[in-house]
């Protein structure tokens, strides 16, 4: 039995990196590279790399973009055998247009493949997998196979959701009641409670209207600023590990990878927390949405905290 079950994204991520600032309306110079990405596939990997065990429930192309991604997942160690085929669409693909300081400027997705995973086709490969303590599933999903996982979800099995875009954060609204823990930006975040978020106390305030919407925890994540979280009528602020960016590519997936390792892990909700702000920190040190270099060990040690070796290799709690 895994972990985590993690549902949904698994694409072809297409960084350009403007070498200049970006300029609306004319050709820019960039320098191009591809990778594997997708909120649920970073997730998964992350987790992987953390020491947990975890499956995921995904759909790609009938092309080398699926294969690869496939390979990828194995070659962390996730389980994979819920990732399936399509016979129509290509495997999904994220394009971001990146600021030279590898702040995105504007992304671009195509998910076409995604929105085959209908209840009907989720069955199948969730009955393999659902025993998994908590399950994850990002706003890629239709809102009809959100709605159904949320139905579905065995009692005791604690559910995490990310809001993934400001486009597709309402998929959530019809769920919140199900929701362990609730992961969205701020952008994302005021698009759920309808107002503008500008500072960190307005973040505080739309966590804990999150909460009362139903949903158990939410987190909003601020970027460079930290997060807010709110649970149990109470919010609380963690600022952002220090790091080097190279690109944000990633982080929030990161950071509730790590969350959700700490979790598995025995952690308490605020630890466990500050796990995933420094998975965040050490992504955004790499060019991809996932960085090889992360461990449990390592990203302890980035909060100044001692990891427990039996925790570190995968069987925690």
């Amino acid at each position: 039995m895994s972990d985590l079950l993690a549902i949904g994204a698994a694409t072809i991520d297409i960084q350009a990196r403007a070498i200049g600032p970006v300029l609306a309306g004319t050709s820019n110079p960039v320098r191009q590279r591809d990778s594997a990405g997708g909120v649920a596939r970073n997730i998964a990997a992350s987790f992987a790399l953390l020491g947990g065990t975890v499956s995921l429930v995904s759909r790609v192309g009938p092309d080398v973009h699926g294969t690869r991604l496939v390979d990828g997942l194995i070659s962390y160690g996730v389980d994979a055998t819920g990732v399936t085929r399509s016979d129509i669409h290509p495997t999904a693909s994220y394009t971001a247009l990146l600021e030279p300081d590898g702040g995105l400027f504007v992304g671009f997705s195509n998910m076409a493949v995604i929105d085959e995973l209908n209840p009907d086709q989720i069955d199948g490969v969730v009955d393999l997998h659902g025993a998994a303590g908590i399950w994850f599933a990002d706003a890629n999903l239709p809102v009809e196979t959100l709605a159904h996982l949320a139905k579905i979800k065995p009692q005791g099995v604690r559910l995490a959701v990310d809001g993934t875009s400001v486009a597709k954060v309402s998929r959530l609204s019809g769920i919140l009641h199900d929701v362990g823990w609730l992961f969205v930006n701020r952008d994302e975040a005021a698009a759920l409670v309808g107002k503008d978020i500008g500072t960190i106390a307005e973040a505080g305030e739309a966590a804990l209207a999150l909460c009362r919407s139903g949903a158990g925890a939410a987190i909003v994540l601020m970027g460079s600023d930290g997060l807010v979280a709110a649970m149990g009528g109470e919010s609380l602020t963690l600022a952002a590990c220090a790091a080097e960016p190279v690109s944000v590519t990633g982080a929030g997936d990161a950071l509730i990878a790590g969350f959700l390792r700490g979790i598995t892990a025995g952690q308490d909700f605020e630890p466990a927390l500050k796990l995933g702000l420094a998975c965040a920190a050490i992504t955004v040190e790499s060019e991809a949405g996932t960085n090889d270099a992360l461990t449990f060990e390592l990203a302890m040690a980035r909060v100044g905290l001692r990891a427990d070796r039996h925790l570190a290799s995968g069987r925690g709690t």
